[in-house]
């Protein structure tokens, strides 16, 4: 785990922003490939998205296990239909998506039945490539835990041949059971058994895989894409053979029970039409996850970003971007214009952030294997304000023949631009023209010391003014003391 430390250290003035953390990333305005999981000390982290499968053409039962308490799971292909079901959900474990299959031993079974005639599992249904796959984690090895099992039977010369397709646990291996599923061309019994070398340790969660490639008739089982067992589905028992292909027999009613007597989780169940190449344990994709900020309004035109600190895990070869735009001014609500400029957290910046407002992008990249995902659990901006100068003091008034002197203190402000004099004939109401020096407010530049011109002598005027700093568009300080004058001829011209 890697904590980035600032880049500056804390000025008087600075102020932070986090996301993550305890703000639950809800600055996020937009996120592609990017989900959140509970980590570093009890909050959200950031990470990949899981690789949980999409239904394709190919897909012929696609179940996500990703239900609430009481709903039943829903195949994503839409070619199968659940009979019965007495399983939960666990949202606590799950390998893939919000939630996993939770099966509960004896009685705690899930049966489906095909809906659809491209279902692969309908009555009378002869198949060519096909690939059957899962996560399990199994909370023990108890002997007779079946994960799938199909059952049917099929006429061969006038007598009926059981068949079975069964996946189980096995004195702690996964095993492979077909019988009277492939079906050779005399028409007679034939079974295979697959027994697998992987010891599956409780608790903890195993790809499993297993596909057929009608063309050699090879019988591939894979456990975390490792190769765990082979046959072949021919009369030679190798690549030479005549190819048996598998056939779903019309004796019964066709039903696949997911989990008999099994007790532990299961996500991801996914039967497709192919042979899936490569077998893959992947837990996240392999594609970038692109995060972007709202954008957030620091107050002040020209204010400076001088730390960038953030709290990530990078395992492997996966890695983290960070981007940032900055600007005084925004031409939209969801993006800042302009080129996005990568940072390095922890590494002084050469040019650091400035502007009123600043948005982030956060990229997310995995490594080649697709196991592990980079994790961000905060990002903490540190900002200096650029404030606007403060009020200028002391200011008076002299009245003389249609003008009025002005004068002030200076205003101390490395950034002070100039000055603005409003004015008006009623008090906190500075809408004032007809000054020859221009309307309200009149800019009297980087001066202490102003005569307001071409007033109308008898009228009271009311008078304030205020610094401006050279950000850009300029930031504006608060009014001085107001004061109030009259012109009159009896003055004459102030000296």
């Amino acid at each position: 785990m890697l904590i980035l430390l600032p880049l500056a250290p804390l000025h008087a003035l600075d102020k932070t922003l986090t996301l993550g953390g305890g703000e639950r990333w809800q600055s996020i305005e937009t996120a592609d490939g990017i989900s959140y999981r509970t980590g570093y000390e009890g909050k959200l982290d950031m990470t990949l998205a899981d690789a949980e499968y999409q239904p394709t053409p190919e897909t012929d039962l696609l179940l996500h296990f990703d239900g609430l308490s009481g709903s039943q799971p829903i195949d994503a292909s839409a070619n199968y239909v659940v009979r019965s079901s007495s399983i939960g959900f666990s949202r606590r474990i799950a390998m893939l998506g919000g939630a996993s299959g939770l099966f509960e031993g004896e009685r705690r079974a899930l049966v489906l039945a095909p809906s659809s005639p491209q279902a692969l599992f309908r009555s009378g249904n002869q198949w060519h490539d096909f690939t059957i796959e899962f996560w399990v984690y199994a909370a023990d090895l108890s002997e007779g835990q079946t994960l799938l099992l199909w059952s049917n039977g099929r006429l061969a010369g006038g007598q009926l041949l059981p068949q079975v397709l069964r996946a189980s646990i096995v004195s702690g291996h996964l095993v492979w059971t077909f019988r009277n599923f492939f079906v050779p061309p005399s028409g007679g019994a034939f079974d295979l058994r697959l027994s697998g070398r992987t010891f599956l340790v409780p608790r903890e969660w195993y790809h499993c895989l297993i596909r057929f490639d009608s063309n050699t008739g090879l019988l591939e089982s894979t456990v975390d894409g490792i190769p765990d067992a082979i046959a072949y589905a021919n009369g030679s028992g190798s690549e030479d053979g005549s190819v048996y292909f598998p056939f779903t027999g019309t004796t019964q009613e066709p039903r696949l029970v997911v989990g008999d007597r099994f007790n532990g989780l299961l996500d991801e169940l996914r039967i497709s039409r192919g042979f899936v190449h490569p077998a893959t344990d992947r837990r996240y994709s392999l594609n970038p996850g692109v995060a972007l900020t709202k954008i957030f309004d620091l107050g002040y035109p020209d204010t400076v970003v001088p730390s960038i600190t953030v709290h990530e895990t990078k395992p492997g070869d996966t890695d983290v971007y960070f981007f940032y735009k900055a600007a005084n001014m925004k031409t939209s609500d969801s993006e800042l214009s302009g080129e996005w400029t990568q940072f390095a957290p922890g590494v002084a910046l050469a040019s650091p952030p400035k502007g009123r407002y600043i948005q982030l992008k956060i990229e997310l990249l995995p490594d080649g294997t697709g196991k592990v995902s980079p994790v961000l659990s905060w990002i903490t901006l540190t900002y200096r304000p650029h404030l606007p100068p403060p009020a200028p003091a002391l200011l008076t008034a002299q009245p003389g023949d249609g003008q009025i002197v002005l004068s002030w203190r200076a205003v101390v402000d490395p950034d002070l631009a100039g000055y603005r004099i409003y004015y008006g004939d009623r008090p906190y109401q500075y809408f004032g023209t007809g000054s020859t020096s221009g309307q309200s407010p009149v800019d009297a530049g980087n001066t202490t010391t102003f005569t307001l011109k071409g007033l109308t002598n008898g009228k009271l005027y009311y008078i304030v003014v205020a610094a401006y700093n050279n950000s850009q568009p300029s930031e504006q300080g608060a009014f001085s003391n107001e004061v109030a004058a009259r012109p009159s001829p009896l003055y004459g011209t102030p000296q």
